[in-house]
C-alpha cells in the first residue's frame, strides 16, 4: 500500500469511494478525477503523484478545464468503508459486555477486548484478522452463556437442597420450643 489516504473518485458523472490508492489502481485511468481529504479540489489521477506512479504514467501538464464541472468533493471520509470491502463482522461487543455485567464471567472481558480489538482490525483493513476475531469473541459468548447456565443450575440445586433442610430445620425448632 503506498500510503494511507482514501480516495473519492468520478466514474460517469458519479462520485464512487473511498478507495486506498492502490485499489484505485484497477479501477480508474490517468484522467480520471479523483480527491481525497486535504485536497483543494478535484484533480486528475495523472496530477497525483502517488497515483501517477502506480499507473505509470509521465509527467503532465494539469487541466483545469477538466475541473469546472464537477461536484463538489465530499465532506467527510471517515464513516465510509473502502471499495471492495468485506462487511464489518460482528463484534459481538454489547453481548460481551451483558454477560460481563451479568453474570461477571471471565470468558466475558475476553470477549469485549476481542469485540475492540475486532473492530480495530476492521478499520484497519485486516478483514481476515477481524473475521477470525469476531468468531472468537462470538465462542467466549457461548462459554460465558454454557458457564452462566451450569452456574443457575447450581444455584437453584443448592437452593432447593439447602432450603427444604433449611425448612425442616425450622420446622423442627419451633416444635420443640
Amino acid at each position: 500500500m503506498t500510503d494511507n489516504h482514501y480516495y473519492f473518485y468520478l466514474e460517469n458523472g458519479v462520485q464512487k469511494g473511498p478507495a486506498t490508492a492502490d485499489q484505485l489502481a484497477r479501477a480508474i485511468t490517468p484522467r480520471t478525477l479523483l480527491w481525497r481529504e486535504g485536497m483543494e479540489g478535484w484533480t486528475a489521477a495523472e496530477e497525483i503523484p502517488e497515483i501517477r506512479a502506480l499507473l505509470n504514467v509521465p509527467n503532465i501538464v494539469p487541466d483545469e478545464t477538466a475541473r469546472t464541472t464537477c461536484p463538489p468533493p465530499p465532506s467527510a471520509v471517515g464513516s465510509a468503508t473502502a471499495i471492495g470491502a468485506p462487511t464489518k463482522p460482528n463484534n459481538y461487543l454489547i453481548w460481551s459486555i451483558l454477560l460481563t455485567l451479568l453474570c461477571g464471567s471471565i470468558p466475558g472481558m475476553i470477549g469485549i477486548a476481542l469485540g475492540i480489538t475486532c473492530s480495530q482490525q476492521y478499520a484497519k483493513g485486516d478483514y481476515k484478522g477481524a473475521e477470525l476475531t469476531s468468531s472468537m469473541a462470538r465462542n467466549c459468548i457461548l462459554v460465558s452463556v454454557v458457564l452462566a447456565v451450569i452456574l443457575l443450575g447450581v444455584l437453584v440445586m443448592m437452593l432447593t437442597t439447602f432450603g427444604s433442610v433449611l425448612h425442616y430445620s425450622l420446622t423442627d425448632i419451633l416444635e420443640n420450643s
